[in-house]
């Protein structure tokens, strides 16, 4: 032990429960252009439980061509 009586991993364990559920729609498979939708669920033991809603558009484009 050292002078301040510090030491690793002391304190108090926390549990955390998260959960998340999301739902998504494909609108072109060629980009890979897609909808989602979902919910996130947080717990733990100091903390109000919060619930986050979010909604997503996302695509993957790449570029093809080279200028070298």
């Amino acid at each position: 032990i050292n002078s301040t009586n510090n030491y690793q991993n002391q304190g108090k364990v926390l549990t955390i429960y998260n959960l998340d559920v999301s739902l998504g729609y494909l609108v072109n498979p060629i980009t890979n252009m897609q909808f989602l939708m979902g919910v996130n669920y947080r717990n733990d033991e100091f903390y109000a439980p919060t619930t986050f809603l979010y909604i997503s558009f996302k695509t993957s484009l790449s570029n093809s061509y080279y200028d070298f």
